[in-house]
């Protein structure tokens, strides 16, 4: 089992994203083009809407939602599904959608005293 795990981790490491959003699970093989030009990402709604579509694309590239009586599966697809999640929104450059994400966000101090 912790073989599994760590191999599952190491290849959700691997995850690369493209200017085209592109997810990849390199332990199944697949990938997902996830596109966003057609969303304003500095709206709240286009920021809802990617993050919809990029837990879709995880779902899908994870192997989908296990039963929920398969913890050993479960755990697998939620590691698989949360790196490829922090993967996208960090690769994004978007604050909005990080924002909505729970992604920490460099402060900024506007005045000092």
């Amino acid at each position: 089992m912790k073989k599994r795990i760590g191999k599952i981790v190491y290849w959700v490491a691997c995850f690369i994203l493209t200017s085209g959003l592109a997810t990849y699970a390199a332990e199944s093989g697949r990938s997902e083009v996830v596109s966003y030009s057609d969303l304003n990402l500095a709206h709240e709604d286009g920021a809802r809407t990617l993050l919809t579509r990029l837990d879709h694309a995880a779902t899908h590239v994870c192997g989908g939602r296990p039963g929920i009586a398969d913890l050993r599966a479960w755990a697998s697809y939620e590691v698989c599904r949360k790196a490829a999640m922090d993967r996208a929104v960090a690769t994004l450059s978007a604050p909005l959608v990080a924002s909505l994400y729970g992604a920490p966000q460099p402060s900024t101090r506007i005045a000092a005293r």
